[in-house]
C-alpha cells in the first residue's frame, strides 16, 4: 500500500489521495486542519460503513506527535463504540523492519543521545540507516558491527562481528501488525558467522559480566518477563488500554514528505 501512495505521489501533484481509492491526508494539509469536527474527511469516516484509519509512522516523528496519536485515537474509539465495530480502527504503519518488536521490548533510545554522549564504545546491530558518522563521535571511539550484510554500519566498524540472517537460526520476529512468528534455521551461518544471542554471551563472559543465558530456551524465558507478546506466536496482540498521550496542541505545519525516491524508503 505503501508504494501504491508514494508512486501515484510521484506521477500527480504532490497530494497524498490523488487518484487512490482511499481518502489520504494532503501534503498541502495540517494536522489540525485535518481533525477538525466539521472536516470533510472526518465526516467520510462517520458516514463510511467500514472506517479504517491508517497512520503513517513519519506522524509519529514530528514535533506534534503525542498530540496526533491522542486525536487520532480519539476518533478512533469514538467510531468503533458508535458503530459497533469489531476490528481494529486505528492503525500504525511503520517504516522499518523490526521496529514493532523492538518497541515491545522496550527500546526507546534515540540517536540523539549517542551523539550528545559521545560513547567509548558503540555496537552496531544491523542495519542503522546511516544515522551515525565518525564525526558524530568521540576520535577515540570503537565501533562494533554486528549483522549479516555490508551495510553502512559494517563500514564505519573497527570490527565486525559476523552475525546470522533469519534464513541461519530459529527466530521469533514481529510483523508491522504485531503478530510474532517464528522462522527455523534452514542452513548455517557462513564462515565465522554466529547467532546474535551468541556474540553477546561471549562478549559478556570476556569483560566479566557473564550474562545468565547458555541456549535459546533461557534467552525465550526471559523474553517472557519482558514481552510475553512475542512469545503468543501468530497472534495479534491487543493495544494496551492504559496507554494515554497527554499533548492535545495540533501543529499547523503541513506535512512534508522525508523521501524522495520510492526506493530510499
Amino acid at each position: 500500500m505503501g508504494s501504491i501512495i508514494l508512486r501515484e505521489q510521484m506521477a500527480y501533484e504532490p497530494i497524498f489521495g490523488h487518484r487512490l481509492p482511499w481518502d489520504c491526508i494532503s501534503l498541502r494539509c495540517s494536522t489540525a486542519l485535518w481533525v477538525r469536527p466539521s472536516g470533510r474527511r472526518l465526516e467520510r469516516l462517520n458516514s463510511s460503513s467500514h472506517p479504517i484509519i491508517i497512520l503513517g509512522s513519519e506522524c509519529l516523528q514530528r514535533k506534534d506527535a503525542a498530540a496526533i496519536h491522542n486525536a487520532v485515537r480519539r476518533i478512533s474509539a469514538n467510531l468503533k463504540e458508535t458503530k459497533k465495530l469489531d476490528y481494529q480502527v486505528f492503525n500504525v504503519l511503520h517504516r522499518y523492519a523490526s521496529q514493532v518488536a523492538a518497541l515491545d521490548l522496550g527500546y526507546m533510545s534515540d540517536v540523539e543521545i549517542i551523539k550528545q554522549n559521545k560513547p567509548k564504545i558503540l555496537f552496531l546491530l544491523g542495519a542503522d540507516r546511516n544515522l551515525i558518522t565518525r564525526q558524530h563521535l568521540a576520535p577515540d571511539n570503537f565501533i562494533v558491527y554486528i549483522g549479516h550484510h555490508g551495510d553502512a554500519g559494517a563500514l564505519l566498524a573497527d570490527v565486525v562481528l559476523p552475525g546470522a540472517a533469519y534464513t541461519e537460526k530459529d527466530a521469533i520476529y514481529a510483523n508491522t501488525e504485531g503478530r510474532a512468528q517464528q522462522t527455523r534455521l534452514a542452513v548455517v551461518p557462513p564462515g565465522l558467522g554466529r547467532e546474535d544471542w551468541k556474540i553477546f554471551r561471549a562478549i559478556s563472559e570476556v569483560v566479566g559480566i557473564t550474562l545468565p543465558y547458555n541456549d535459546l530456551n533461557q534467552i525465550r524465558s526471559r523474553i517472557s518477563q519482558v514481552a510475553p507478546g512475542l512469545l503468543d506466536l501468530n497472534t495479534i496482540q491487543p493495544s494496551l488500554k492504559e496507554v494515554q498521550t497527554l499533548a492535545d496542541n495540533l501543529s499547523k505545519v503541513i506535512y512534508r514528505l522525508m523521501f524522495k525516491s520510492l526506493y530510499k524508503i
